[in-house]
């Protein structure tokens, strides 16, 4: 279950439940040394960065052992953890070390304080704080983009939040202190994170991926998103990513090709090439392991990708070559709307680009009234006030939060290019809709869990119209009668749904799903 790569060597090492921890020389092929924990299952692997010289091994039941990177031997052990520890990290230093469970909880350890009787500098343990009510996602630290910057630590749950803690003041007597919070998912469950740091002299951000297949770039600081992009659909949603070592840029523009890989929960793994923009060519994947991948790796020169497969007992060395990449893109087309017309029933010549096209030139007239008597204007350009109605119009339905997210990525992308303009060009537009759109349709279990989360499995008409009114993003009863209207015929309910209300019925009759089973 556990795999790690040695930062400066050759070498990674591997633990399981069967108790063994390995340390392998991948160049040589052989196993460097193999060492037994009595009823210990060892769960996850972390090397120190910079020199590798203590890896970090947590268990099953909360155990946490620092142990010497070269020898194996055993340094200090915590049981500080209450349920199996499923993540660990060190600081880009290597002062700290966190660590996730399955209790929720993320613990802090840090190196330096003095041993009175030896004299010597020893790891002590900080505290821990439960700041999820969900499973932790995923556990990292910020890497060391500016040399003297503070390390940041940053923990992602399947309750949609992201917290960061303040690590610097966290000490032994205060325990771990809390940053800030934010609930960064609407609806999704975020799966993975990693730190891409500052991009193009901007502020850090956070690439984070959901079970919905969007990677969505966060600001570091306020957590507000950046971007949202389509991610790989190759096998299911990304659970894991790594950044690939910085590569010499082009020559042209001096600038650093960035590559992050990737694996899903099963079988797949992949590279995809940054920045992230929701071209499809500029990602590649395939089939690794038979079953769950449970662990993923890169080597210190970014020229291997190591995987472990849980259940088929192995773990695979792949050779890395981004650069073939640069072939592939080219030919399939890596820049450009291209890609994302493609993306689209039947292509560019296909109905649904054409009726995007014809809802595009509707809505700037429609922006200009659609009683006016005065000369139309076709600038090619529309407000950003008329997105929602264009997003709905070709059938994406994005709630109030997701379109607010719309309009500040489209002003983002602006203001760092010092342009003010409230307006949005037809290309911009499927470039949004291709990478906001849900990649798969509403799902029979989705209805179910939406009324349980109303009241129960079955709810009562009249109820079940109030919680429209009232929870969530309400609905004004002028605002539900337009929507039945629209779905419907009609602005009466009563007409086409029973007393007593189940996921069938309200498929059926109000969203029109056929052959609802």
């Amino acid at each position: 279950h556990g795999l790690a790569a040695h930062p400066r060597l050759p070498r990674f090492a591997c633990a399981g439940h069967s108790g063994l921890l390995q340390l392998w020389d991948y160049s040589e092929k052989r196993m460097l040394l193999l060492r037994m924990f009595d009823k210990l299952l060892g769960q996850t692997l972390a090397f120190s960065p910079g020199d590798g010289k203590l890896l970090a091994i947590g268990f099953t039941n909360g155990t946490i052992k620092i142990l010497d990177g070269t020898t194996l031997q055993e340094g200090v052990t915590f049981r500080e953890c209450t349920g199996c520890v499923t993540h660990l990290a060190f600081s880009s230093d290597g002062v700290f070390l966190a660590a996730a469970d399955t209790d929720r909880a993320v613990a802090l350890f840090r190196f330096g304080a003095v041993n009175e009787e030896s004299g010597t500098a020893e790891w002590e343990y900080l505290g821990k704080y439960r700041a999820h009510h969900s499973l932790i996602s995923d556990l990292i630290f910020s890497s060391n983009d500016e040399e003297g910057a503070e390390p940041r630590l940053f923990s992602l749950g399947e309750d949609r939040r992201m917290v960061e803690y303040d690590v610097m003041h966290s000490t032994v007597s205060d325990g771990v202190q809390l940053l800030k919070t934010a609930r960064i998912e609407q609806s999704a469950v975020p799966t993975a994170c990693v730190w891409l740091g500052a991009q193009m002299g901007g502020e850090p951000c956070i690439a984070v991926v959901n079970d919905g297949y969007k990677i969505r770039s966060l600001l570091a600081d306020d957590m507000a998103v950046k971007k949202t992009t389509l991610g790989p659909t190759y096998g299911g949603a990304l659970t894991k990513m790594l950044m690939l070592p910085n590569e010499l840029g082009d020559a042209t523009t001096l600038l650093p090709t960035r590559h992050m890989a990737y694996a899903t929960h099963e079988k797949v793994i992949g590279i995809a090439k940054l920045p992230f923009d929701g071209n499809p060519n500029k990602a590649m994947g395939l089939i690794a392991h038979p079953g769950e991948l449970t662990g993923l790796a890169v080597s210190w020169d970014g020229k291997w990708l190591l995987t472990a497969g849980g259940d088929d007992l192995a773990v695979h060395l792949w050779q890395v070559e981004p650069s073939a990449m640069e072939v592939t893109i080219r030919a399939a087309g890596g820049n450009g709307i291209a890609p994302f017309e493609a993306q689209l029933d039947g292509g560019k010549e296909g109905d649904a680009y054409q009726e995007m096209v014809d809802y595009f030139y509707y809505a700037q007239l429609r922006a200009q009234g659609e009683d006016s008597t005065e000369p139309r204007r076709i600038t090619g350009r529309v407000p950003l006030t008329e997105l929602g109605n264009l997003m709905r119009a070709v059938g994406y339905y994005p709630s109030e939060r997701e379109l607010e997210e719309i309009m500040q990525e489209v002003r983002m992308s602006r203001a760092a290019i010092e342009q003010q303009d409230d307006t949005i060009g037809f290309e911009d537009f499927l470039r949004l809709y291709i990478n906001h759109r849900p990649v798969l349709g509403i799902s029979k279990e989705q209805i179910e869990e939406a009324l349980k989360t109303l009241g129960g499995a079955k709810l009562g008409r009249d109820e079940l119209m109030r919680m429209l009114q009232v929870q969530g993003e309400a609905l004004t009863p002028d605002d539900l009668a337009q929507c039945l209207r629209a779905l419907v015929g009609v602005a009466d309910i009563e007409q086409i749904c029973p007393s007593q209300v189940d996921s069938k019925s309200f498929a059926e009759g109000v969203l029109g799903f056929e052959d609802y089973a």
